[in-house]
């Protein structure tokens, strides 16, 4: 455990968020982070599959602090890839690094996918409002207004002053994100934007792609591995 304090204490660690609705990953990096000496039979930092293998055949744990073991066990490999150690350390085993990056990376997903449902959840709501030419679709360039320099700019938007606050954050993450919600478009001829904003005319959104967008994040590759303990803990 007092690798994993220390660990804890690095950059890259993140305290998890206990109103997510899924756990799993959470909870076993709390069983291994409280069990880590347990499970380091040599002690040298590192856990190895022999030894998880080891805990198993002496019925250390049972029930579903057993089937922690094995999922561990199962993907010794690719937890131990998580944090880079050092030279050839993701060969020896788990360490408590690892174990941080992984929560640190169930934590980051799970944030994403709330922030996608918000989004998800306003375009839906207010897809007819902002479909301002009912193209059946939300166009980046129609989503922003002049700012009087030349250039456009969500905040300058009329429609945004009329709505809540939290309205607005969900607007502004909607527009932020376009590019990873939608598919591309063609420019209209005579638009033409400003950096940082200029990116938002060449994209259009859906509402099937709204509404997929929670499970796009929730799919993306960096997350396979924290996808992956979630089936095999079920």
């Amino acid at each position: 455990m007092d690798e994993v304090i220390k660990a804890r204490n690095e950059p890259a660690a993140a305290a998890p968020n206990e109103h997510l609705q899924s756990s799993a990953v959470d909870e076993l990096y709390r069983f291994a982070a409280t069990n880590f000496r347990k499970l380091d039979g040599d002690r040298n930092g590192y856990i190895t599959a022999d030894e998880l293998t080891n805990v198993l055949n002496q019925n250390i744990f049972s029930g579903e602090d057993a089937k922690k073991v094995r999922v561990l066990r199962d993907h010794v490999d690719d937890i131990a890839k998580l944090s880079d150690d050092g030279w050839f350390t993701a060969s020896r085993g788990i360490s408590a690094a690892d174990l941080v990056k992984l929560d640190y990376l169930w934590d980051k997903r799970n944030t994403n996918i709330g922030y996608a449902n918000q989004i998800s959840e306003f375009g839906l709501r207010n897809f007819q409002k902002l479909d301002f030419g009912n193209h059946g679709q939300l166009l980046g360039y129609e989503l922003v207004a002049e700012n009087g320099e030349g250039c456009f700019a969500p905040q300058k938007h009329s429609i945004v002053s009329s709505m809540s606050s939290i309205d607005q954050q969900s607007f502004s993450l909607l527009h932020r994100n376009m590019s990873y919600i939608g598919h591309g478009q063609a420019i209209p001829n005579g638009i033409w934007m400003c950096k940082p904003y200029q990116y938002t005319t060449e994209y259009g959104i859906t509402r099937d792609e709204l509404a997929a967008y929670p499970a796009k994040v929730a799919h993306r590759p960096q997350y396979g591995l924290v996808n992956r303990l979630e089936q095999d803990l079920k």
